[in-house]
Formats: C-alpha cells, sequence, structure tokens
C-alpha cells in the first residue's frame, strides 16, 4: 500500500523493483518517471521532504505497477 502521510489517500500497488543507490546514481528516467524534469529539480523537490539531503545521500528507487484505488478510480474519472 502507497500512502501519504499529510493526505487522506492511498493506493494499493505492486512492488516490482527496489533499487538502493546515493542520489547521484538515480538515472535519468527514474527521476524522469517522478516528474522532475532536471537532476537539480530533483535535489530541491526531495529537499522539500528531507532538507539535509544532498547527492551523496543513501536513497532507495521503488518502482511499481498495477496501481489499484479509489485515488485511481477518481483520477480516471476525471480524464
Amino acid at each position: 500500500m502507497l500512502c501519504c502521510p499529510d493526505d487522506p489517500w492511498c493506493v494499493k500497488a505492486e512492488i516490482t523493483k527496489v533499487r538502493h543507490c546515493l542520489l547521484f546514481e538515480v538515472t535519468e528516467e527514474e527521476w524522469r518517471a517522478d516528474g522532475f524534469t532536471s537532476r537539480e529539480e530533483l535535489l530541491e523537490g526531495m529537499r522539500h521532504f528531507y532538507p539535509h539531503l544532498t547527492w551523496e545521500s543513501a536513497v532507495t528507487v521503488i518502482y511499481w505497477d498495477n496501481v489499484q484505488g479509489k485515488l485511481i478510480d477518481d483520477l480516471a474519472e476525471l480524464r
């Protein structure tokens, strides 16, 4: 289950891959898939949640598929 501690939502998803690396090792494909448009935007965006994050910080990249739940159903209706 993926959820947000700040907003009342959650969805069910199948975790397909987990990769541990340093922030500077996150690939362009990975940061683009998360909605970032540049490496610098990745760092600044992640610092919103992790203020002391640096390029040398350990991170976990999580891949998922088959997302289901009300949030997804609502998004489908909006489209």
